[in-house]
């Protein structure tokens, strides 16, 4: 009977695991979440660098739309890694809804991306480009209610919800 107990516990701990993935603690969530949330943002720094070389700076003038075009590939690849990385991330039940919605917003803003990086070869100027990427205003609420909603947990979450 004694043996039986043991063997008990063992399937009991093995099967326990076998519910689905259990959600991060928010603190994790928080840290996994700002950590690629901080990569993105230093990505952006070097892309904003990188695409200032095919802009005439005097007339806000795109002078190399294929080079442009390049550029917002890469952007528009790294916010599919952004994206994927939020995907995996299994929120804790509190912000669940928020983390959901921010996902889906992240999702249409990488859509989003990946179309004017097909279409860059069609913008002429700076202003072309800001209005080809500028935030969307579901994509700012999506993202203003998630900080608001780990605020709420006592942490703080900087996703960047400002215009580009």
């Amino acid at each position: 009977m004694r043996h039986a107990a043991k063997w008990a516990i063992v399937l009991a701990l093995l099967l326990g695991g076998c519910g689905g993935e259990s959600s991060l603690s928010i603190a994790s969530y928080v840290e996994q979440m700002q950590e690629s949330t901080d990569e993105l943002q230093a990505l952006g720094v070097q892309v904003n660098a990188e695409l200032a070389n095919h802009v005439d700076l005097e007339t806000g003038r795109i002078v190399d739309s294929d080079a442009v075009g390049t550029v917002m590939a890469d952007i528009a690849s790294a916010l599919r890694v952004y994206h994927d990385d939020l995907k995996d991330l299994n929120a804790p039940s509190e912000i669940e809804e928020a983390h959901d919605t921010f996902l889906a917003a992240a999702g249409a803003r990488l859509e989003q991306w990946e179309t004017a990086a097909d279409q860059a070869t069609e913008l002429e100027s700076v202003e072309d480009l800001d209005v080809a990427t500028r935030k969307s205003p579901s994509f700012q609420a999506a993202c203003v209610a998630l900080e608001r909603a780990v605020d709420e947990s006592g942490l703080q979450l900087d996703l960047d919800c400002g215009d580009v």
